[in-house]
């Protein structure tokens, strides 16, 4: 059945409009159901000459991945929490989420519909070969039909999914018998939705003959992959020639050794095995992904002039160039950094460590977050972020963040993160200690300053510059001059006088059955948070349940689910459930400091 609907609105991620439709089952007169649901109306298009186009216009995409979780709330899906985390990487730039690596759930995609963000819904993080020893990998095969019509049922009402991903960093392509359940799965989907187009988490390095894991640190769960072994495809393109990657954007920020790591593994994927051995899968794919292969970007018309691409995974670090080159290749459709939000585990994956805190591609208990989001697990934006959205919209506007001047020397870097730096000019204690502050701006060159007084000055680099001086408490600003005049400036502001504890609900007023999140932090007299006075807070509720209290210490054996926990730069965050109409009353506590309340109203 086809209904006209005259004149549509058509849903964008600039206009997330939406209509409902009800279908009335009744018997005999008397209706015996109601099913409403809603959906919106839009048209894609993707050619390797004109991009990606949503309703007829090029849409690039500037993607983030997400894990499941919900931080300290666990694995659970609350509408609320989902509606949240959706607004808050809208509100950062982002405008398309990769779902990593299993499908999303209804509440966030109800998020993303109603908010206006774009989905790439991926299935699996594994084929026929299981990546650990007992997972889905076992069942795979007598499953996977069924999977990829439960996941079309599900998304096809939902117009913010715009493509499936058959897989996440998946070696079976290259095995007997993998392009054949490859052709299988694109076949399959194309028969029960031709709307949406195919992609793939290929990590072209995992697939070469000889593999390149080890350069990755193995992976997750690398001790239980088998293979990798080539199977007998040939190759349906010319290789890409032998040649070194540009050098990486990421000398400013990165040490040495980490970026000869990266830079090994950009290299790998320029070879003429590893284009042989990818060729098959990412030429099955309507828009073939790449995990970490941005060095191949500007070749592939010469060799793979058919073929589309979407940075399907890819380091923060290199988000300046990598942008540029999507917004200068029309078959280059998006990039989705790796992350965009901390998740529960693969623990320290993307950490910088110091000393006594490991080193590796993961850590040990009691380590809990992966540490590689843009965006920490409590929802609030670490320096890493506007690197991005400099890249993405540059209005103009620098942004300032701060290496923690309280720790040491930094023992241990990740390759998934471009700075471990927060946007935070408050280090108590630290007067005199270098302090290394991050400006991340596309201007011609930027002025620093410390309570008026001109520090430094310089040009960025890809985004970004950095500058080292002694830590003194005040006022950081930096201004940014283009064209030989400012066009923007910004600010940190260090906390005075004697610290309290403030409870700072985000809402002050919910429905009831809803979640109220609360940030329960140290702060100055002036209001502003101390990143250098963490202690054990503890949390109180009254009229309402609290479902979970923690920060984003990635070190801890604390629990969410205790009531107390240590505050992380300054911060912890409460998440309580509203049970029922009143008031809640929400009380923090910790050693030193008075008592701190704040109330929510439940209607």
């Amino acid at each position: 059945m086809q209904i006209e609907l005259p004149g549509a609105q058509l849903w964008s991620d600039t206009n997330p409009y939406l209509y409902t439709v009800r279908a009335t089952l009744s018997d005999g007169g008397k209706k015996t159901d109601v099913y409403t649901s809603t959906f919106g109306v839009r048209k894609l298009e993707w050619a390797h000459d004109k991009g990606f186009m949503v309703n007829g216009k090029e849409t690039l995409l500037k993607g983030g991945c997400l894990h499941a979780d919900n931080g300290i709330l666990g694995m659970a899906s609350w509408q609320d929490a989902e509606y949240r985390k959706v607004a808050i990487l809208k509100s950062l730039g982002f405008n398309a989420i990769r779902s990593a690596h299993q499908p999303c759930s209804q509440e966030l995609l109800k998020a993303c519909d109603e908010l206006g963000m774009y989905i790439m819904d991926e299935l699996w993080d594994m084929w026929f070969t299981p990546k650990n020893q007992n997972d889905y990998g076992n069942w795979f095969m007598e499953n996977y039909h069924n999977d990829i019509v439960a996941i079309v049922e599900k998304d096809f009402n939902h117009p913010s999914v715009i493509m499936y991903s058959i897989g996440n960093e998946v070696g079976d392509p290259v095995k007997p018998g993998g392009m054949e359940v490859a052709h299988s799965i694109i076949d399959h989907l194309h028969a029960i939705d031709p709307s949406r187009p195919t992609t793939m988490g290929v990590n072209l390095a995992f697939l070469g003959p000889r593999g390149m894991r080890g350069l990755m640190g193995g992976g997750p769960g690398a001790g239980a992959r088998r293979g990798n072994t080539p199977g007998a495809q040939a190759p349906a393109a010319a290789p890409a020639p032998e040649a070194k990657p540009e050098a990486e954007n990421v000398s400013l920020i990165f040490n040495e050794a980490v970026q000869a790591s990266a830079g090994k593994i950009g290299e790998a994927v320029l070879t003429k095995e590893i284009d042989e051995a990818t060729t098959p899968i990412l030429d099955a794919l309507d828009i073939a992904g790449y995990n970490y292969a941005t060095a191949r970007y500007p070749i592939e018309p010469e060799y793979h002039p058919d073929r589309m691409i979407v940075g399907s995974e890819t380091y923060p670090p290199d988000i300046f160039t990598s942008w540029q080159m999507v917004k200068d290749f029309p078959y280059l459709v998006g990039d989705f950094m790796w992350t965009a939000w901390d998740y529960l585990g693969e623990v320290g994956a993307g950490a910088w460590t110091y000393e006594g805190e490991g080193t590796g591609f993961t850590k040990t208990y009691p380590w809990k977050f992966a540490s590689s989001g843009a965006i920490d697990v409590t929802g609030h934006p670490t320096s890493e972020v506007y690197l991005a959205k400099v890249a993405w919209d540059d209005d103009g506007t620098p942004y300032l963040g701060v290496r923690p001047v309280s720790k040491g020397e930094i023992v241990s870097r990740s390759i998934w993160r471009a700075s471990n730096s927060i946007p935070s000019w408050s280090w108590r204690g630290c007067e005199g200690k270098d302090a290394v502050v991050e400006v991340y701006s596309a201007a011609e060159k930027v002025e620093l300053y410390l309570d008026g007084n001109k520090l430094e000055e310089g040009a960025p680099k890809n985004g970004v510059i950095m500058f080292k001086f002694p830590y003194k408490p005040g006022v950081l600003s930096v201004k940014a001059y283009s064209g030989g005049r400012m066009v923007g400036e910004n600010s940190l502001t260090s906390a005075t006088g004697d610290l309290r504890i403030a409870v700072q609900p985000e809402k002050d007023q919910v429905e009831e059955g809803h979640l109220i999140y609360v940030d329960v932090c140290l702060v100055g007299e002036n209001g502003e948070v101390e990143s250098n006075a963490d202690t054990l807070i503890k949390v109180n509720v009254e009229g309402g349940e609290l479902l979970g209290f923690g920060s984003a210490r990635a070190i801890s054996e604390e629990s969410f689910d205790a009531g107390e926990y240590t505050s992380f730069y300054g911060r912890t965050q409460a998440i309580i459930y509203a049970s029922k109409k009143g008031n809640v009353k929400i009380t923090a506590t910790a050693d030193g400091y008075a008592a701190s309340t704040a109330t929510v109203k439940v209607n």
